[in-house]
């Protein structure tokens, strides 16, 4: 009886404690700056052999918004023949809205035969052409 009440305490001070929060939230959180360091090893994860490192690597540019690392996932979406890096690549560009990054995506889409990265491609480019602010001129 002892054991299981104390076990009971046990499991109920952890729930009590890991449902605590601890840290900062994300809204409340300062936003990093990015170093050179961070930024070329990052561009190097892009660039890397390593499938795991690189999709690590071109999910994290997208999360952060690194525009500094653009070029190198226009080169590794011109590059590459993996479906999924090259969606995920395409949905990395898409978040960073850029006009270089969406003629280039476009290019992609075009010599491309796999037909879901095609679908996908489209649907981001028609995005960011019907939903990108326009230039007026006088």
């Amino acid at each position: 009886m002892k054991k299981s009440l104390y076990t009971f305490t046990l499991v109920l001070s952890m729930l009590v404690l890991t449902s605590v929060n601890f840290g900062q939230t994300l809204s409340n959180a300062e936003p990093h700056i990015f170093t050179k360091n961070e930024i070329t090893n990052l561009k190097n994860g892009i660039k890397s052999e390593n499938i795991g490192l690189k999709k690590s690597s071109i999910y994290f540019a997208g999360k952060y918004n690194l525009t500094e690392v653009e070029d190198e996932l226009i080169d590794e979406l011109k590059s590459q023949e993996n479906s999924g890096v090259k969606l995920l690549i395409a949905k990395v560009l898409h978040k960073m809205y850029s006009k270089k990054g969406m003629l280039a995506l476009e290019a992609s889409a075009n010599d491309s035969s796999d037909q879901r990265f095609r679908k996908f491609a489209r649907i981001f480019i028609n995005d960011y052409k019907n939903n990108s602010p326009q230039v007026v001129q006088n």
